[in-house]
């Protein structure tokens, strides 16, 4: 329909909620990722519903820097951006990383 020049109609919906994350990459976040105890934490605080979490690799052994792929994703929900992304700072804080800081 845009080709014959009838634009599209898009409801306006308001968002239940925000969601702030960061993909750890192994050239960037290998050294913050060996420090704290990976997976274990993360996988806690992702059964206790405090962040979203999703692993890639969970071997610290098998992690490969011949080609760039992502670790992990760590993620966290709020009502707004703000609190979504202050949620996310201090779980990388009390994690002991400072992956996006």
């Amino acid at each position: 329909m845009q080709a014959c020049g009838i634009a599209p109609i898009v409801p306006q919906i308001t968002p239940r909620c925000h969601i702030v994350g960061v993909m750890a990459f192994y050239t960037q976040h290998e050294a913050a990722l060996r420090a704290m105890p990976y997976p274990l934490k993360l996988q806690r605080l992702a059964e206790q519903a405090v962040v979203i979490a999703s692993f890639f690799e969970h071997d610290i052994a098998t992690w490969n820097s011949e080609f760039e792929e992502p670790i992990c994703n760590i993620a966290c929900q709020g009502s707004t951006r703000a609190e979504a992304q202050s949620k996310l700072l201090a779980v990388l804080r009390t994690l002991g990383t400072e992956i996006c800081l």
